[in-house]
């Protein structure tokens, strides 16, 4: 019975106490009725000013790597919490080694992290963990939900704290053969005699025109300013460029379904490559036909120069999820254009079809250095101007999920 409810009849046994000149019965029931009032305004005010926080050692790692993890909870109010029960929803995949803190929730692939509180007024509580970091992924810890109430045991007061945190699982970085990438000159097929690339992206100037100078280098402006033609100057550079294109289709027709290992083994190979290629002085770049996780588009990550750029990369291949929304010919036709002039377009898949191989073509005919990386049982067939490389799945039959 709800004690809302107790009022009236205890307003009734206390005017009959007064009219029956009976003090017991009226001081029994003023009693409890302040009893009830006590607990109704304390339960109101029980979880005001309560913070939950986590605190993680690390937020990234690779799987098989184990991170601490503490929990710690604060009253900063005078009144006291005799129970407090913090139930908070996280992921299985990197759930606390000591797995009797996890209960069932509304979602499969998660529970709920429950720990009980006492808190005295303006009190503090903590406790830590040992969580294990299970399988790639993006993780969302939280949010968590507080549940107390009165020391009377009347009442019970629920709250949603928010707030999330998250914990990166980077894809497992292989060891692979070394890996021969054709050279990026930023001129297609044309031999440079200088041991210096000009980066196209950032011109410092003009010159006389050349005979051997391409049309595209030609600076308009300055052509009909000086009544003659001019060239642009780029500025010199030394670095090179590659965009690793994944594909995660692990089948011909991408909207059949999805082979994990696979995929898994997709992730894994051009995670090893985006390793590979930092540690051989390259800028690196991403794009996917694949999706991130909360996400139904494909993604770009543009080959950068920052300290940051393979801690973003590998996060990227973290949250890679099985969602596949275009054919991956089609999405690299598409991509091609906003790709760096220059750069080695560096193709990971494991599905290698004639459309797939006239798009590399196609892309060769372009001027594009392209390097295929092919995971499938056999072995991709020779095409002049275009090298390849083979990485076969792992030897476990695969499980196809629709």
């Amino acid at each position: 019975m709800n004690p809302d409810n107790w009022f009236l009849p205890l307003l009734g046994l206390f005017a009959m106490g007064l009219l029956l000149e009976v003090p017991s019965l009226s001081l029994i029931s003023f009693g409890m009725g302040l009893l009830i009032t006590i607990a109704y305004f304390w339960n109101r005010r029980i979880l005001d000013q309560i913070t939950y926080k986590r605190s993680l050692h690390y937020s990234k790692g690779f799987p098989g790597e184990k991170i601490d993890v503490q929990v710690s909870v604060k009253n900063s109010k005078m009144l006291p919490l005799f129970w407090l029960l913090v139930a908070d929803l996280w992921p299985k995949a990197v759930a606390p080694i000591d797995s009797k803190k996890m209960l069932e929730s509304h979602r499969p692939e998660a529970g709920r992290l429950a720990n009980m509180f006492r808190l005295p007024a303006f009190g503090k509580s903590k406790l830590a963990y040992e969580i294990s970091l299970d399988q790639r992924g993006v993780y969302k810890l939280g949010p968590a939900r507080l549940e107390s109430g009165d020391p009377f045991g009347l009442y019970t007061a629920k709250k949603n704290v928010k707030g999330e945190d998250s914990i990166t699982v980077y894809p497992h970085i292989k060891e692979i053969p070394k890996i021969d990438y054709p050279s990026a000159s930023p001129f297609g097929d044309r031999r440079v005699h200088r041991r210096l690339f000009e980066d196209p992206s950032l011109p410092i100037g003009v010159r006389d025109y050349e005979n051997s100078d391409e049309f595209r280098r030609v600076h308009w402006p300055a052509t009909a300013r000086m009544g003659k033609l001019q060239s642009k100057v780029y500025q010199p550079t030394a670095e090179r460029v590659m965009t690793i294109c994944l594909n995660t289709a692990t089948s011909e027709r991408h909207w059949e379904g999805v082979y994990p290992e696979i995929l898994e083994h997709l992730v894994e190979m051009a995670a090893a490559v985006v390793y590979q290629a930092n540690r051989e002085g390259f800028q690196v770049g991403l794009i996917s036909n694949g999706s991130m996780q909360n996400s139904d588009q494909p993604y770009r990550i543009m080959p950068g120069r920052s300290r940051e750029q393979l801690s973003f990369l590998l996060t990227a291949l973290a949250g890679v999820t099985p969602l596949v929304g275009i054919a991956f010919p089609k999405y690299l036709l598409r991509e091609l254009p906003n790709l760096p002039y220059g750069n080695v377009v560096t193709v990971i898949t494991a599905v290698v079809d004639d459309l797939l191989l006239e798009t590399l073509i196609e892309a060769k005919r372009h001027g594009r250095k392209v390097k295929l990386i092919s995971v499938a049982s056999a072995a991709p067939p020779s095409i002049a101007g275009i090298s390849n490389f083979h990485l076969p799945p792992l030897d476990a039959a695969p499980q196809l999920n629709d």
